[in-house]
């Protein structure tokens, strides 16, 4: 259904007060809110719709009021509601309107007349226990006494659950697919251990053991789902050995104390990380999930320690070492394979799109799935493929391949799949492998299409085949840690076999060849944190992306980067620690991109004349320059660099500026840093305007301004001797088409020179 809560009442009690004024709030807040309405309803024909509402809203809020017992309808909503909360983590916010926890815990006044009628009418004992265990579930849960908040002040109520519901949906649980098929018995098996039910008020560590593939961080996620709303800080991190591997531990801590605190957090050593971790949460409880711990150092780097945490705290770890942790306090949990019947059905869910094997694939569908050994990736990879190929003898003939590779060899298994590709799916796999996992698509598409790999189509495959995933909610493509592994061994097979034709360097300690940086057109160094200089960049002539994003402590760009003729884009967002760029800048002819969003570039290499090829300038936060800025001819500035800059006094000179679409120097951001009296815009020169379609944002006035003192004649050029916060629009009708210009003038004065074209000038202030 889509929506996100779901709310249930008993309409005389609460439809024309509350719930009207909850509802209408929710709305206007933008929470998608499904309402059931009791006056709707024909005997059962609904309930497929109510059923389904509940099950697709990530919060549900049953408004218990005096007579709601009394519906059969709002005990099987609620019953439903509680079979969700404690199956898939759907969080539950209760309401006592004008009632006590007590009454609805008990089945106490109005409620037990309810269960005395029910009863006497004979309804099944089975029904009438199930709706007693989820009335006093919701009981426990705490929620809102309307009569406590505010003397019963119905507006504040209603602010306060508002509010909730609004940080509630803010909380991001960990995705897991729908053709998810959960195994309940290694669920409650992993719960019992954790005993977060329990009263309990120690803190442990549940290790989940098993060989990759075999379904320990999807267990994970689903007890992470099920807990993490009792816990008072959470923190998830994915693949921790592959950050350890490839990004500085700094990084990794900062990652995790972030989530943890719900806040951008920047440590400057290790040291001041672990400090952190142990002051910051003694008396919280707190619930940590890490994803394929390898070692324990990575947890010690971490300052990941059940001491350290607060009473009732849970540390959940994946990992295929069994001996990685000892101690009174640590759990371990070995995962099993999938029993054979889970895992036809997961099987089905791939090859068929339902839960069952279509008619003359049954036997060779259970077949297949024992070649897998049990492990859910191998059966998910296997079955999408085999749904491209619903053909009896290609099943055959693909269950005796799997017959043949050795038993426990997963990647054999799975190679299987890949070997079946097209030499652009699998040139895409193998880079995805080795280099995009967890990045934009987008920045991947980029590359691909440069290469015409056509790689809408080709990931769309991977996708279906279960290789690669892309969520709705994330434009970031994933992968499996089991198939990450297996595409990085042949990628180090085909360069032990072929190294004068290496394409793909996984890791700093492998040499590259001679000559395979001459064709090297894109570098992405972001995130290399101990990086304080770019190495000489001439060795690769044919570079066109440079890519320095989060580089924390780069403070030199190499000047050979005047070598690179062929450069189209630079991105050194989040390198705070580079204070100027180099001069040599000026001479890429063909640079169109440049961003400098979030860095401290105090000057860019406008006078030599570098601006007049750039296309797109991103600088939305860079700090003040009192350098001028000239834009010259062609410059497309999307986020212009005036936008981000606290001037005392600047000066543009906009010559030539036939194919300018927008410069947009934003008022907003300087008023974050400046008083608004303080701000001058000194001199404006204007010239060869007739193209120039659009420059400036407009900002409302919160007064008049001043009056204009003197505006002379239009058609020769004009000053303006007051003029007081505000934006000037001058309309230049000129052929062929109006000509608008919006200038931000937040001075005292202001010298405006308009030539040439100007057939009619007209002036209006906007408020």
């Amino acid at each position: 259904m889509g929506y996100q809560v779901f709310l249930s009442f008993r309409g005389p009690d609460a439809r024309t007060s509350i719930i009207s004024y909850l509802y209408d709030r929710l709305r206007n807040s933008g929470i998608d809110t499904f309402k059931d309405d009791e006056s709707l309803r024909k005997g059962r024909e609904l309930w497929p719709e109510i059923q389904a509402a509940i099950h697709g809203s990530r919060i549900s809020v049953p408004i218990f009021s005096n007579n709601y017992a009394w519906s059969t309808w709002c005990l099987d909503e609620v019953a439903e509601m509680v079979d969700r909360a404690r199956s898939r983590s759907q969080i539950i916010l209760p309401i006592f309107y004008n009632i006590t926890p007590g009454q609805v815990k008990h089945q106490t006044g109005n409620y037990e007349k309810a269960f005395n009628e029910y009863e006497k009418d004979k309804v099944d004992p089975k029904t009438i226990q199930k709706w007693r265990e989820a009335l006093t579930y919701c009981a426990t849960l705490g929620g809102y006494e309307s009569i406590k908040i505010a003397n019963g002040n119905e507006a504040e109520l209603v602010r306060l659950v508002v509010s909730n519901i609004r940080r509630e949906l803010r909380k991001a649980h960990l995705h897991l697919p729908d053709t998810l098929i959960e195994v309940e018995d290694e669920v409650k098996e992993v719960l019992t251990l954790l005993e977060c039910d329990s009263s309990s008020k120690d803190t442990r560590t549940v290790a989940l053991v098993g060989m990759g593939g075999i379904g320990k961080t999807t267990l994970a996620k689903i007890v992470y789902n099920r807990l993490c709303d009792q816990f008072q800080a959470r923190a998830f991190l994915s693949d921790v050995r592959e950050m350890a591997e490839r990004v500085d531990s700094l990084k990794v801590q900062s990652q995790l104390i972030s989530q943890l605190k719900e806040e951008h957090i920047i440590l400057n050593s290790k040291d001041e990380g672990i400090i952190f971790m142990r002051e910051s949460f003694r008396g919280d409880k707190v619930l940590i999930f890490l994803d394929d711990i390898s070692d324990k150092s990575q947890l010690d780097d971490l300052g990941v320690r059940s001491d350290y945490l607060g009473p009732g705290s849970r540390i959940i770890i994946t990992t295929r070492n069994p001996d990685i942790l000892k101690g009174p306090h640590v759990h371990y949990k070995e995962v099993t394979r999938m029993p054979i019947d889970l895992g036809v059905q997961l099987f089905s869910k791939h090859a068929f799109g339902s839960d069952h094997p279509q008619a003359p694939f049954v036997d060779l569908s259970t077949e297949i799935v024992k070649t897998t050994d049990g492990l859910p990736l191998a059966i998910e990879v296997i079955g999408s493929f085999l749904c491209e190929q619903l053909e009896e003898g290609i099943w055959k003939s693909k269950l005796d391949d799997l017959r043949k590779t050795p038993e426990n060899k997963v990647m054999a298994k799975l190679r299987i799949s890949y070997d079946v590709l097209t030499m652009n799916q699998k040139h895409i796999f193998l880079d995805i492998a080795c280099f995009f996992i967890g990045e934009d698509r987008e920045v991947a598409y980029s590359l691909w299409k440069d290469l015409e790999l056509n790689p809408v189509l080709q990931v769309s495959v991977l996708k279906r085949r279960c290789l690669v995933r892309i969520f709705d909610d994330d434009d970031r493509i994933y992968m499996h840690q089991q198939l990450r592994d297996m595409g990085r061994e042949i990628v180090r097979q085909e360069n032990m076999l072929q190294p004068e034709r290496t394409s793909r360097l996984l890791f700093r300690t492998e040499q590259e060849e001679e000559g395979a940086a001459h064709f090297l057109k894109v570098l992405n160094l972001s995130k290399c944190s101990r990086l304080t200089k770019t190495p000489d960049l001439s060795i690769f002539p044919k570079l066109e992306r440079l890519i320095l994003v989060d580089c924390l402590h780069l403070a030199e760009i190499d000047p050979s980067i005047r070598h690179l003729s062929k450069l189209l884009a630079l991105n050194v967002e989040d390198s705070y620690n580079l204070l100027k760029l180099p001069k040599e800048l000026s001479r890429l002819e063909n640079l169109r991109e440049l961003n400098l969003d979030n860095t401290v570039i105090s000057k860019v290499p406008v006078s030599d004349g570098f601006l007049q090829w750039v296309r797109f300038l991103s600088a939305p936060c860079c700090e003040s320059s009192t350098t001028p800025m000239t834009i010259e001819e062609g410059l497309r500035v999307d986020i212009s660099y005036l936008r981000c800059c606290p001037l005392e006094e600047f000066r543009i000179s906009m010559r030539e500026l036939q194919r300018v679409r927008q410069s947009s120097p934003s008022y907003q951001r300087w008023s974050r840093r400046r008083p608004k009296d303080e701000v001058k815009a000194d001199t404006a020169v204007m010239e060869e305007l007739c193209q120039l379609q659009e420059t400036g944002d407009h900002v409302p006035l919160s007064e008049s301004p001043h009056p204009l003192a003197e505006l002379i004649d239009l058609g020769v050029p004009c000053r303006i001797a007051i003029l007081e916060r505000d934006f000037l629009y001058f309309y230049c009708r000129a052929h062929p088409m109006p000509l608008r210009v919006r200038l931000f003038a937040a001075a005292m004065g202001g010298f405006i020179r308009i030539i040439r074209r100007a057939a009619r000038l007209s002036l209006s202030l906007g408020f």
